[in-house]
């Protein structure tokens, strides 16, 4: 260690020396881009050094609910169906609707409802909500809706768990 702090202090020297005794231009050319090569050194062994770190708990229900998103690898219609459907939903944890067909399916007969009700937006036909259930289970949307305080209470639970090993397991 202190040995690259002599080759640092003696290359600041010879820096300092170039300059008070008026060095040449490529002798200037040189230094800057040996200090620019040492940046990007330093750089990527700082980007290196933050991938190694285990990523930190997500506590914000929509930042967990777009990571997952992302971890799906749906589309981009299908993205934006189900961020639309959690936004018009209003729900607090948005990923409870990627638990399972089930809750999927209650959460579209809240939304269609919700659509049809208000007439502000279109409603999506049969065919898409299949298509996106088909995307993210691997099945059409033909299961039974979950009822509604099961599912808010199962999915609620299921993520508490994930975030917090103290939180006891359903029986």
């Amino acid at each position: 260690m202190t040995s690259q702090l002599l080759l640092i202090q003696d290359a600041l020297h010879s820096i300092q020396k170039r300059f008070t005794e008026g060095g040449s231009f490529v002798g200037v050319l040189v230094v800057i881009l040996l200090m620019a090569a040492v940046l990007l050194a330093l750089s990527m062994l700082q980007r290196l050094q933050t991938r190694r770190q285990p990523s930190a708990v997500i506590n914000d229900p929509r930042k967990l609910f777009h990571t997952l998103l992302k971890r799906k690898n749906l589309g981009v219609v299908h993205r934006d169906t189900l961020r639309r459907m959690t936004s018009d939903l209003r729900l607090t944890h948005p990923a409870i609707v990627l638990l399972g067909p089930g809750l999927f399916r209650s959460h579209v007969d809240r939304w269609c409802a919700k659509l049809e009700s208000s007439s502000i937006r279109r409603i999506p036909s049969q065919d898409d909500l299949d298509s996106l259930c088909q995307a993210i289970f691997g099945q059409p949307i033909d299961v039974p809706p979950v009822q509604e305080q099961a599912c808010e209470d199962a999915a609620t639970l299921v993520l508490l768990k994930d975030e917090d090993p103290q939180v006891p397991a359903r029986s």
